[in-house]
């Protein structure tokens, strides 16, 4: 035997018989995986979550697993992929693709994280009898010879045409808002977050640089805001007659005002709508001389008084230069909120005898002005809550504009109970809500109260969640407000950069689901006609044979029924028509929906996959119109933490930041250490507020604690030098350096955000009172120290207090009193 032999002749056979099956094994494991992968491997994300985001859109995946196949929509948002043009090459639609705006990726969803109602009904409509749908599949982006004729009588040419035009316009949704509202239709969905995400900026007397607006929209659109309530009031460039009502300096050029409008719908997508007060909240207005006479009270300038001939004119002045500037927005937010003076004057109080008749009189006059400019009108609801449900449906208000209920506080029921909700339900289709990010705790503050804010809008959440079944068109969608002042004449609530991660985390409340199983009904805008060579065919609802109503999960409320029945007889152009009945057309999917067969069945991965756990992740594939219905739990403190850590380009921490809301760090203090848009002025206002607090605890220590420095030791001149010196100078000069220091470094920290003039006003607004009292204190120190002899006691009072207070008891026959002081 050879000495390199190491087994014996009996051992040979059973080494052969194992190598073999280690070799059958490996081969059987390496067919399973082909088989179970077969476009390969790819790198799989963190099963966390993964933040993916290019142009501002934002997009969280949770488990792993999937395919890339039944994943494409997935794989569009990782990187770019090949379809097919208008001139029939391949292209490849991404970052890199010259077609779309900047370079950018185009939108991943539009409003909500469904698929697009457009682009999925074509699909589903044409796949397995279409020969370009099979040539031109969205996933492999084949090509497809044009020009042959189909059985429809439409050239492949014109099917491809429609094709592209659908797939441009599902990623680019702000292009939807160039059709009028007479060519949408309105209808209803259900998901597991709210699909309409908004963000509100209020720029009134302190309007941030278009650069830093531009910063925070990317911002809030990487966090799943996909909307914009602007409310302008005086840095609008109001023209004409209405010239006054601009502010002296500083507010917006009329092109400053278009490129903010178009980079926020056309570069971001977003839906962009305007806020112009038109009854209350209007003291820009009415505090001008010109417009003196239109006031409810002569003294006042909050309100309008609506029996003036003149004020419907102005309003409707007002509301045309606002639309010439938003010319692709479906809807004007018109306020209408807290109109304090109503029926106050003499003309009121002849034109009516209650005043709900007047306010509903005169938010018809103006909604009707803005229907007929083919605009929703969106009202402030607080105006509404105490009107009875019969004169509302009286009025008609119900068919006109659309009421937005606003809550800042964590307890929303407090404030709109059952009753309102139900009264709502019954005059309104749809319903908006407002919570808060900034603006609502305190006209004073500097920073907002993050936890409190959080709290606000995940009460929201619930409580549509539980009340959006009432309204046939459910919720038109949220908006996260962000007051700059409780009103004009109001001082500087918090400046923007301050709210930055205020803004952030409670966006990722809002658009990150709380529940596979959370199910709030959506009112979702569809073009009425995007193909001509589709046909609908109604049956009774007899002939039904299944439903297709999404009914949400643990809902007790009834849904209007809808079922879906097959044709007896097929379309002219080869395909199955499926009916479609309902008692509420309104509340249905796209009615454009056609029979495909099993074998031809395009597996599209549902919009919100089942939310990951801590024991796993699931890789259970929806269809596209089903809705979850088994309960997964998972930790959404979690997600929103890590979200927000990477947004903010935040340091890893060892407390996720929900745990450090509840329990010490309300205010997001830990978001100093972050990079973010306006941090350098973010972290100079947690040292501005540490400073003032031991300012103001010092004057009042000296003032009022210590007994050397008092006001009653200033007014005679009596103290001890050696105290004077221990109790001011040994602190307060180093308190003026420092708050020297830090005045300036607000100036440098908002010179690229704000004008000159905002930051003035917010330093003498927070600082100047400090340095006043500071000042005071060192000079009645000075003048203290320097006294080198003293009057004998008793030191008399001054007659002025002895008035003042109206000591009538008081001897006069003594001499207790200094006459001169």
């Amino acid at each position: 035997m050879p000495e390199f032999c190491i087994c014996t002749k009996s051992q040979r056979p059973r080494l052969f018989f194992t190598f073999c099956f280690l070799f059958s094994l490996i081969t059987v494991l390496i067919s399973s995986l082909f088989f179970y992968y077969p476009d390969g491997f790819k790198t799989t994300p963190s099963p966390n979550v993964n933040f993916i985001s290019d142009n501002g859109e934002r997009f969280v995946r949770y488990g792993f697993g999937e395919s890339s196949a039944q994943h494409s929509r997935q794989q569009y948002v990782m990187g770019p992929r090949p379809v097919k043009g208008r001139t029939g090459k391949i292209e490849e639609v991404g970052r890199h693709n010259p077609k779309h705006h900047n370079g950018h990726q185009p939108p991943f969803h539009h409003g909500a994280d469904e698929d697009d109602p457009l682009l999925l009904d074509y699909i589903e409509g044409h796949h397995h009898d279409d020969p370009v749908m099979q040539n031109n599949n969205l996933d492999s982006g084949g090509s497809s010879s044009g020009g042959n004729s189909r059985a429809d009588g439409l050239s492949e040419s014109a099917v491809q045409s429609n094709l592209e035009r659908i797939r441009h316009q599902s990623h680019h949704p702000f292009e939807r808002h160039h059709l009028s509202l007479s060519e949408l239709e309105q209808r209803s969905n259900f998901s597991q977050i709210i699909d309409s995400r908004l963000i509100h900026l209020d720029l009134k007397g302190a309007p941030a640089k278009v650069s830093y607006i531009k910063e925070v929209l990317r911002l809030a659109k990487r966090s799943g805001i996909n909307g914009l309530l602007l409310e302008w009031e005086d840095t609008f460039p109001w023209q004409g007659h209405l010239a006054n009502l601009s502010l002296i300096q500083g507010s917006y050029s009329q092109e400053e005002a278009e490129e903010i409008v178009a980079y926020a719908e056309r570069t971001l997508g977003l839906e962009v709508i305007p806020l112009v007060q038109t009854f209350g909240h209007v003291e820009f207005v009415l505090k001008m001389e010109q417009f003196r006479h239109l006031r409810e009270l002569e003294g006042d300038p909050q309100s309008f008084c609506p029996s003036k001939s003149g004020t419907l004119v102005l309003i409707q002045e007002m509301i045309d230069q606002i639309l010439d500037m938003h010319k692709n927005s479906k809807y004007i937010h018109i306020g209408c909120d807290e109109v304090y003076n109503l029926r106050s004057c003499s003309l009121c109080t002849a034109a009516s005898d209650y005043r709900d008749e007047l306010f509903l009189k005169h938010v018809i006059d103006v909604a009707s002005y803005v229907r007929s400019k083919a605009r929703i009108p969106i009202i402030w609801d607080d105006m509404l809550r105490s009107v009875p449900i019969r004169k509302l449906n009286d009025s008609g208000i119900g068919q006109l504009v659309e009421p937005m209920v606003w809550v800042y506080a964590e307890d929303v029921d407090r404030f709109v109970g059952w009753e309102s909700w139900e009264k709502y339900a019954e005059v309104f289709p749809t319903i908006w809500a407002a919570a808060a990010f900034k603006g609502a705790f305190g006209e004073t503050l500097s920073i907002p109260p993050a936890s409190r804010h959080a709290d606000n809008v995940q009460r929201w959440i619930d409580v549509l969640t539980r009340e959006s079944p009432k309204w046939s068109q459910g919720v038109g969608g949220l908006v996260l407000t962000g007051w700059m002042r409780y009103d004009h004449f109001s001082v500087l609530c918090e400046l923007l950069p301050a709210a930055v991660p205020s803004l952030v985390y409670t966006s990722l409340v809002l658009s990150t689901p709380s529940s596979s199983t959370n199910s709030i009904k959506n009112r979702i805008f569809v073009p009425k006609h995007p193909l001509q060579s589709l046909e609908v065919t109604t049956v009774p609802s007899s002939s039904s044979s299944s439903s297709i109503t999404p009914i949400p999960s643990g809902s007790n409320n009834e849904m209007p029924s809808s079922s879906v029945t097959s044709s007896s007889s097929s379309s002219s152009n080869g395909l199955d028509p499926i009916s479609i009945t309902t008692d509420d057309p309104l509340s249905q999917p796209s009615p454009r929906i056609f029979r495909r067969s099993a074998r031809n069945f395009r597996s599209i991965p549902h919009p919100r996959i089942l939310m990951a756990n801590r024991d796993g992740f699931s890789n259970q594939r929806l269809h596209a119109r089903e809705v979850v219905t088994q309960p997964v739990i998972y930790d959404k403190g979690e997600v929103v933490s890590k979200l927000f850590e990477e947004i903010l380009m935040c340091p890893n921490h060892h407390t996720r930041v929900d745990k450090m809301l509840r329990e010490s760090d309300a205010d997001l203090g830990f978001a100093t250490r972050c990079n973010f848009p306006g941090v350098a002025f973010f972290r100079t206002v947690f040292r501005v507020r540490s400073l003032l607090d031991d300012i103001w605890e010092l004057e009042a220590k000296i003032s009022r604690k210590r007994g050397w420095v008092t006001p009653y030791n200033i007014r005679h001149n009596y103290s001890l030098p050696l105290r004077v010196d221990e109790v001011v100078f040994g602190q307060v000069p180093r308190l003026q350096r420092h708050l020297v220091i830090l005045a300036n470094s607000v100036v440098n920290s908002l010179k690229p955000i704000f004008p000159q003039e905002t930051i003035l006003e917010w330093i003498e607004q927070n600082m100047w009172e400090a340095w006043k009292a500071l000042n005071k204190l060192e000079k009645a120190g000075d003048t203290l120290r320097n006294i080198k002899v003293w009057p004998r006691r008793p030191i008399l009072s001054p007659t002025k207090m002895v008035d003042d207070l109206r000591l009538t008891a008081l001897d006069e026959s003594e001499n207790t009193v200094d006459t001169e002081m």
